[in-house]
């Protein structure tokens, strides 16, 4: 997936914005003080923080996303990071849709999301 967008909103609010990738499953989300963290589904949740990764709310983010089970390469503006672990998963047995992308936002009309660039593929 490659793809820019821009969530135009006032603040961050826990859990608000956030890309989930895979619905309910990883989950890509702003640091106030900038950066993203992301999170991998499970019991026992497993959270990595990338402080330096120029990523803001109100501005454009330019995100890849390289994705097979168990790995994950997340290039956020030009920073670049590959995350392995057995929690790395698209898969959600409990979706009947199958593997998607959602982005959340918090409950106001004040928030949009803009998308200026969107491309996805699959490869073997």
């Amino acid at each position: 997936l490659h793809m820019r967008f821009k969530f135009v909103t006032d603040a961050i609010v826990p859990g608000r914005p956030s890309f989930q990738i895979g619905h309910h499953m990883m989950s890509l989300a702003y640091n106030k003080e900038g950066g993203y963290h992301l999170i991998l589904p499970g019991e026992k949740k497993v959270r990595f923080s990338e402080p330096n990764a120029e990523m803001k709310i109100n501005e454009w983010v330019d995100l890849v996303i390289e994705y097979q089970q168990g790995k994950i390469l997340l290039n956020v503006n030009g920073h670049s990071r590959i995350y392995e672990h057995e929690q790395v998963t698209m898969d959600n047995k409990k979706d009947k849709q199958g593997p998607r992308f959602s982005f959340k936002s918090k409950d106001s009309t004040e928030e949009r999301l803009i998308f200026d660039y969107v491309r996805i593929w699959e490869t073997e």
